[in-house]
């Protein structure tokens, strides 16, 4: 790997330095986190190493199953097929042909080997080592002697570099390339998250526990007794004690639904709300509303303090397992289509409401059981 692209890319972790560290059989392992940081002479804190964290059977290993089994053998070859890593050829001269692909599709190849690259920190999988280390001797090859490395902004575009900051996706690209993130959590179903601390032997040191932003409030406890410390959403809160291998650390969120407004300049979502539980976004999908024929007809019906009114309801027999929120709802059938656009506010009839449950499934889940209509931001009334 050129200097050029470390200096450009590999200072803050970028894809290609994980890349460089992740063989199996590396003692260094223990320092090879999200960010490199083990030349860095300001550096107070560490990266946990990506092969130090294990994925227990549930929601996220799963997910990592089907990314490194399908999602990641399928990607490649259809960016090969648009001519994404045939524009890193192009600019190499390893290939004559004219770039494809709208002026991002850089960060599309840096997505995946990132991916990849992270899957190499977990577990060495000799085959895809050496489809990635082909891949990043083709971006090495396509990077310019001074450090500058985007496939579309070249030739007859190369005076239009950082030139349009707002549109020109330069630092978007660049961003992908450099981007490095990992979660571990036993989110989005369970309220209460349980560390075991593992010195190898006793020691006086902070852990550093993440409050999300999304948390109205937490409660900590180490090894049962409540954390005397202030837990303010979104920080950290330090917990500074003499650890010994065994202790627990337990933390509880409030996962109580939360419903969320827009800004009043948002017309469109005027007397609308949205719905959301711990980290996530929950919208109706009309398959799951029984007798509506068009979302555009139901609204929430609120009463006092709503967030408790929420029914949940574990789902393991639907998309991989889900929780669902169930809530006291309206249906008011649309105007027939044949009615005029304009008329006369006394002359239109009064429409029946009847009442109906509705049922949100968490938003990321759309699009999995075939076409149907969802909504994000649901009309509301007041009882």
């Amino acid at each position: 790997m050129t200097p050029h692209l470390k200096r450009a890319a590999l200072a803050t972790g970028c894809v290609a330095r994980l890349c460089a560290l992740a063989p199996a059989a590396e003692p260094d392992w223990r320092s090879q986190g999200i960010l490199y940081l083990e030349d860095s002479p300001h550096a107070k804190l560490r990266s946990v190493p990506v092969r130090a964290v294990k994925l227990g059977e549930g929601f996220w290993s799963r997910r990592m199953q089907v990314t490194v089994e399908r999602s990641i053998p399928t990607l490649l070859p259809l960016m090969e097929e648009k001519g994404v890593v045939d524009n890193f050829r192009c600019l190499s001269g390893r290939k004559d042909d004219p770039r494809r692909g709208a002026l991002f599709t850089d960060s599309d190849l840096y997505k995946w080997m990132e991916a990849v690259a992270f899957v190499l920190q977990r577990e060495d999988r000799p085959e895809l080592r050496s489809t990635l280390d082909r891949i990043i001797d083709e971006v090495v090859a396509a990077q310019e002697p001074s450090g500058y490395l985007n496939t579309y902004y070249v030739d007859e575009r190369r005076p239009l570099r950082f030139a349009q900051m707002q549109s020109g996706h330069e630092l978007y690209c660049l961003g992908h390339m450099l981007q490095a993130g990992i979660e571990k959590t036993d989110y989005p179903w369970s309220d209460t998250v349980e560390i075991t601390v593992a010195p190898a032997a006793a020691a006086d040191f902070t852990l550093h526990l993440r409050i999300p932003g999304w948390a109205p409030s937490a409660a900590v406890a180490v090894n049962g007794s409540a954390w005397q410390g202030a837990a303010q959403p979104g920080s950290y809160l330090p917990l500074r004690r003499r650890w010994r291998p065994g202790d627990k650390v337990a933390v509880k969120f409030d996962l109580r639904p939360r419903l969320i407004q827009a800004h009043p300049y948002s017309r469109d979502n005027h007397g609308r709300a949205a719905l959301e539980r711990g980290p996530l976004v929950y919208c109706l999908a009309q398959i799951d509303q029984e007798g509506v024929t068009s979302l555009a007809e139901v609204s929430l019906a609120l009463g006092p303090e709503p967030w408790n009114r929420f029914q949940s309801e574990d789902r393991p027999d639907l998309l991989d397992g889900i929780r669902t929120l169930r809530h006291k709802g309206a249906v008011c059938p649309n105007s027939p289509i044949e009615e005029p656009l304009y008329r006369a506010l006394a002359a239109t009839p009064a429409r029946p409401v009847r009442q109906a449950e509705l049922v949100f499934v968490p938003y990321y889940t759309y699009g999995n059981r075939g076409r149907s209509p969802l909504l994000v931001w649901v009309k509301y009334t007041w009882n």
